[in-house]
C-alpha cells in the first residue's frame, strides 16, 4: 500500500487566520478547491440557495407539460423504477409527489431474477395492457433503445429521468426515443452539475414541477430525506448540489422531521433509535437494508414500506426485510470466501472477471466490491441467471469501467452503468473473451493498481484537539469526492495494545508520539498487524503479544482518521487506524 502525502498549501495560514479555523482545516479546504470565505461558508453550511434552476432545460419543461396534461386528462401514469436503494427512493419520490397532485399513479419495479435491470419488452407490454398512457422511468431508461422504441410504437408517452451514461458508438452517444429525456450525462445538456443520482434528480424535478404550478409539496422534508438516502447510497459525488441534498437530508432526519413511518420503522429495526444518523449509517446500514428486497425477493413487494400509512403492514414488511437482509449478509460472505479460496495464493488479473455458478446472483455486486477492496483492482463477478450469466462490476478510481466494457459491447446481451459500477448480462461462453479483452486493453500497470492512501497532513498528536475534530465534523457528510481526511504521524510508540471483540480481531492502542498520548482503534487491520509483528519479531513474540502475556517495545508510522468518541456521555478523541508500518 502506497502512502502519498498531499502538498502543503501556502495559503493555509492566512486562510486559517481570516476564518478563525485550524491551519489543518484550512489546508483540507484548500485541497478541495475551497479558497475563499464565501466558498467555505457554503461548504460548511449548505443551503437551498446553492441549487441551480433545472427549469432552464427544455427537456424538463417539456416533461412538466406532459405530466400536467396526463393529470388533467385522468390518464394512468406508471413509474418504472429499479430495485436498488436509489431506484426505490426515486420511485417513491415520484409517486408521492404525483399523487399529491391527484394523479393516478402505479409503480413497476422489475424482478432482478426474472427480468433484470431496466426496461424489458415483456414489462412494457404488461404496463400497456394495464391501461397506462404515460411511463416515467427513473434510474433507468437511457440505454433501453429497443424498449423505448416499442413504448412509442404502442402509443404511450415516455419520460426518462436517469443518471447513467448513454451508450456510445464510434464516440457518438446513442439516445433513446422519448417525449422527455432528462439525464445530465447527455453531452448536449448544459446544466452545470452532472453528478445527480436518480433520487436527487427526481427530487429536483418534482420540486421544480410544483413550483411551475405555484404549489407546495406536502411533507417535502420527507422527499428530501429520500433524495439524501439515494445520494449517499448510490455513492455519487458528494459535491455541489449533491452535498446540499445529503447534508440537509441528514439534518432533517436527525431533527425529528422524518415523518415517514416506514423509514422510522427501518431505523428502529436497525437498532438506531435515538442515535445520530450519519453518512455511514445510510451507506452501510439503511441502504443495504433497503437493497435486500431487490436482491433476494421483489422490491415491488416492499415499496409500500415507504408509501403505506398502515402501521401493522409496515411492521410486517420491515420484519420480513430484516430477515432478507440477514440472509444477504450470509450469501455475500459465502460468495466472497468461495472466490478468495479459489484464487488462493495466485496473483489475480489486473481486471478480475469471475464466473461462479454457485454464487447467488443477488450478491454478485457485493462480492465484486469486496474483491475490489481486497486486491485494489477492478472486479466483475458473474453468477448464473435463468438463461444468461448476470454480473456486476465495481471499479477503482483510476479505471473507467463503463468505457472499458462499452468497447466490448458486442459480447453482451445487455449492459449499463457508469465509471465506478456496471451491470452486464452475457452468454456464459463469452465471459472468457471478456476477461481477456479487458485485461489486454487495461492501460493500468500493477504499480498504478496498488492501493494508494492520499494523506491530507502529517501531524503531531498535540495538533489534534477537539476544535479540529469539530471542524472536521462540519465537513460531513463524507463520501465520493469528499472523503474523510486522513492524517499520518511517524515514529509513534505503542504503549499499550489490547485485542477485543468477539473474535479478538479489533485492536485497541495507546500511542505516544514523544509529547502526547492518544487512543486508537483498528478495524480490519488485524492480519496486517499480525504479519508485521511476525516478520519483525517472530511467531513466538506474536503469540506472547496476542495472549497479552508480554508486550513488545517498538515504533510505528500510522495513517488514521481523527474522530470524536462518545461513551457514557463523555467525549474524547479517537484515532481510527487505516494503515500502519514499522518505523
Amino acid at each position: 500500500m502506497k502512502w502519498i502525502l498531499k502538498g502543503r498549501r501556502s495559503a493555509a495560514i492566512p486562510m486559517s487566520q481570516a476564518l478563525g479555523i485550524s491551519p489543518i482545516t484550512a489546508q483540507l479546504l484548500l485541497s478541495r478547491h475551497i479558497n475563499t470565505g464565501r466558498k467555505a461558508a457554503e461548504f460548511f453550511a449548505p443551503t437551498l440557495d446553492g441549487f441551480g434552476n433545472i427549469d432552464t432545460l427544455p427537456e424538463v419543461t417539456r416533461a412538466y407539460e406532459i405530466i400536467s396534461e396526463s393529470i388533467k386528462n385522468n390518464e394512468k401514469i406508471t413509474i418504472y423504477g429499479d430495485y436498488d436503494a436509489d431506484g426505490v427512493m426515486s420511485s417513491v419520490i415520484l409517486i408521492k409527489a404525483l399523487r399529491g397532485l391527484g394523479a393516478e399513479v402505479s409503480c413497476y419495479i422489475p424482478d432482478r431474477f426474472g427480468q433484470g435491470y431496466g426496461l424489458s419488452l415483456g414489462a412494457v407490454k404488461e404496463i400497456y395492457d394495464s391501461g397506462t398512457k404515460l411511463i416515467i422511468c427513473c434510474d433507468n431508461g437511457i440505454s433501453a433503445i429497443e424498449e423505448c422504441r416499442y413504448i412509442k410504437s404502442l402509443g404511450m408517452k415516455l419520460i426518462i429521468l436517469d443518471h447513467h451514461s448513454p451508450h456510445e458508438k464510434n464516440g457518438v452517444q446513442i439516445l433513446p426515443e422519448a417525449d422527455g429525456l432528462i439525464d445530465m450525462k447527455i453531452e448536449s445538456v448544459t446544466y452545470p452539475f452532472k453528478e445527480f443520482c436518480a433520487a436527487g434528480l427526481c427530487y429536483r424535478f418534482v420540486h421544480g414541477f410544483y413550483e411551475s404550478l405555484g404549489k407546495e409539496i406536502k411533507n417535502e422534508a420527507e422527499l428530501f430525506i429520500f433524495a439524501a438516502i439515494g445520494t449517499v447510497c448510490d455513492m455519487v459525488s458528494l459535491t455541489g448540489e449533491n452535498r446540499i441534498i445529503a447534508h440537509m437530508g441528514l439534518r432533517l432526519i436527525n431533527s425529528r422531521k422524518n415523518t415517514n413511518p416506514g423509514l422510522r420503522e427501518i431505523i428502529s429495526a436497525q437498532g438506531l433509535d435515538g442515535k445520530q444518523i450519519t453518512d455511514r449509517t445510510l451507506g452501510f446500514m439503511i441502504g443495504p437494508f433497503i437493497n435486500a428486497a431487490g436482491r433476494l425477493a421483489k422490491a415491488a413487494d416492499y415499496i409500500d414500506i415507504f408509501l403505506s400509512e398502515d402501521k401493522e403492514k409496515i411492521c410486517s414488511l420491515v420484519q420480513k426485510l430484516k430477515e432478507l437482509n440477514d440472509l444477504r449478509k450470509a450469501y455475500t460472505e459465502e460468495a466472497y470466501n468461495r472466490i478468495i479460496k479459489a484464487i488462493g495464493e495466485n496473483q489475480p488479473d489486473k481486471v478480475i472477471v469471475w464466473y461462479d455458478k454457485e454464487i447467488h446472483e443477488s450478491v454478485a455486486g457485493l462480492a465484486a466490491g469486496r474483491l475490489k477492496e481486497t486486491f485494489s483492482r477492478p472486479a466483475i463477478v458473474f453468477a448464473h441467471g435463468n438463461e444468461y450469466a448476470k454480473g456486476s462490476g465495481r471499479s477503482v478510481e483510476s479505471y473507467d469501467m463503463f468505457s472499458a466494457i462499452n468497447s466490448c459491447r458486442e459480447l453482451f446481451v445487455r449492459y449499463g452503468g457508469h465509471k465506478m459500477a456496471v451491470g452486464i448480462t452475457i452468454r456464459p461462453e463469452n465471459i472468457e473473451a471478456l476477461r481477456k479483452r479487458l485485461n489486454d486493453e487495461c492501460p493500468l500497470s500493477e504499480k498504478e493498481l496498488e492501493e494508494t492512501l492520499y494523506i491530507d497532513a502529517e501531524v503531531g498528536f498535540s495538533q489534534i484537539d477537539m476544535k479540529l475534530i469539530d471542524e472536521i465534523d462540519m465537513m460531513k457528510p463524507f463520501g465520493t469526492d469528499n472523503v474523510q481526511p486522513l492524517f499520518a504521524t511517524k515514529e509513534v510508540y505503542i504503549k499499550r495494545i489490547r485485542f477485543v471483540g468477539k473474535n479478538r480481531d479489533i485492536l485497541q492502542f495507546v500511542f505516544f508520539d514523544g509529547q502526547t498520548e492518544m487512543r486508537g482503534v483498528g478495524f480490519g487491520i488485524f492480519e496486517k498487524f499480525k504479519s508485521l509483528i511476525i516478520k519483525e519479531f517472530g511467531a513466538l513474540s506474536w503469540e506472547e503479544l496476542y495472549s497479552e502475556r508480554q508486550g513488545l517495545q517498538f515504533f510505528v508510522d500510522i495513517v488514521y482518521r481523527a474522530e470524536k468518541n462518545v461513551f457514557n456521555g463523555n467525549e474524547s478523541i479517537q484515532l481510527r487506524l487505516t494503515d500502519l508500518r514499522m518505523h
